[in-house]
């Protein structure tokens, strides 16, 4: 009996068989579903995460400091034969400033921060930013009905930041805009600029004025003369460190101890992969339900299915076919069920993979544009692996089965 044989009978065998098998079916397409598009999922969303732990943000720790410096320059001369580190620096973050002539008619609050050297691997155009000049985000979405404001326009222009202190004194500087670097896969938000450390410094300075005055006019006004009760009136200096490797960041925070070195980056993107593999977990955990429940279905299925077709099976030996051929037959059948429901759910992963990557694309912010989804082969060839293991579980009950029938005793009625 040639294989087109096999494949011609069990073809006939499945279009008459109506809707037996459906459940194998459902089963292998529901579990497999789950299978394939939460690890794909997972998978992609971890990539994207670990790419995120790994910018500068990522690497970076602070340090408190005063305004002459002290602790920079202690730490530049501890870690100065340390190959661990990067890059020791002046550290400002989270200056509020307001720039003109980017938007037209409109004055665009910008944050500002101390430009590192670990962010020269995120330069889209010109160069970074000296003295004088100031480094633009090159996606600034968010500022007009665009899908975002090029950046890379501004390069070579001029623009005027504006400060306001504490008495609500108002001061302007003009910087060049020397390039722009990517704030999408740097994850920096759109709001975020770039300054050389002495005019970070200068920023941070002038925005600080009047602190202490209001702090007196409130410990006037309050009547509480408790200084410890007033957070925030000085400016707060600090200093950074990039570690190269994110792995040796607690080993450097030890070694540096009396520094009291901590992370600027917060755990969230830790949490989102905790919360990403939680889900693998319970979808895996799914699949391998609904798979031990196809299991035990393929198994009464042969049983219920070769004792109620015990007449087909019977004329299938009178024709000539051997027990062997008419496991195969059957099991051909049953292929044909798993292989379908595989194939729904392959086709149905991939639908969702694209359709998730449209809507990263069209309706979320374009933070979201660093994660790209991608169908894991891999997880593929585990899917016919299990198949497998359901053909193995399904010959040997066929083969069992048909081994305790005596089919030409049937035909006799006997």
């Amino acid at each position: 009996m040639s294989f087109a044989d096999y494949i011609k009978s069990a073809w006939k065998n499945e279009k008459s068989g109506g809707g037996r098998g459906k459940s194998l079916t459902i089963l292998i397409f529901l579990g497999l579903y789950l299978f394939l598009t939460m690890n794909s999922i997972t998978d992609s969303v971890g990539k994207a995460v670990d790419r995120v732990i790994d910018i500068p943000a990522g690497r970076t720790l602070i340090a408190n400091d005063n305004n002459k410096g002290e602790i920079y320059e202690k730490m530049r001369e501890e870690m100065k034969e340390e190959n661990r580190i990067e890059e020791v620096y002046r550290y400002v973050s989270g200056q509020s400033i307001q720039v003109s002539d980017i938007r037209e008619g409109a004055m665009v609050y910008l944050t500002a921060q101390t430009y590192s050297q670990a962010m020269q691997e995120y330069l889209c155009d010109g160069e970074k930013p000296e003295e004088g000049e100031i480094l633009l985000p090159k996606y600034m979405y968010g500022f007009n009905d665009e899908q975002y404001l090029d950046g890379g326009k501004f390069v070579g222009k001029t623009v005027t930041v504006r400060v306001t202190d504490y008495n609500e004194k108002e001061t302007e500087f003009s910087f060049l805009v020397s390039g722009t670097y990517d704030n999408v896969y740097a994850v920096t938000g759109n709001d975020t600029v770039f300054l050389a450390q002495e005019d970070a410094i200068k920023i941070m300075e002038t925005a600080g004025e009047g602190k202490k005055s209001k702090m007196l006019q409130d410990m006037k006004d309050s009547g509480d003369y408790d200084a410890t009760h007033y957070f925030g009136y000085e400016n707060q200096y600090r200093c950074a460190v990039v570690v190269k490797n994110t792995e040796d960041i607690s080993e450097i925070q030890e070694k540096y101890a009396d520094l009291k070195l901590h992370t600027q980056a917060d755990t969230m993107h830790n949490t989102i992969k905790e919360t990403f593999e939680i889900l693998r977990l319970c979808a895996n955990g799914i699949m391998l339900l609904l798979f031990i429940t196809a299991l035990v279905d393929i198994m009464i299925m042969t049983v219920h299915d070769i004792r109620k077709r015990k007449w087909e099976m019977a004329l299938y030996q009178v024709q000539g076919y051997t027990k062997g051929q008419i496991t195969g037959i059957l099991l051909l059948e049953y292929c044909g069920k798993i292989l379908r429901g595989i194939a729904v759910a392959l086709i149905l992963c991939i639908l969702t993979i694209i359709t998730g990557n449209w809507l990263i694309t069209h309706k979320l912010s374009m933070e979201f544009s660093m994660i790209h989804l991608k169908f894991a082969m891999c997880y593929f060839w585990y899917s016919i692996a299990l198949a497998g293991i359901l053909l193995t579980g399904g010959l040997y009950r066929i083969h069992s089965e048909l081994g305790k029938m005596d089919l030409i005793n049937i035909l006799k009625g006997e």
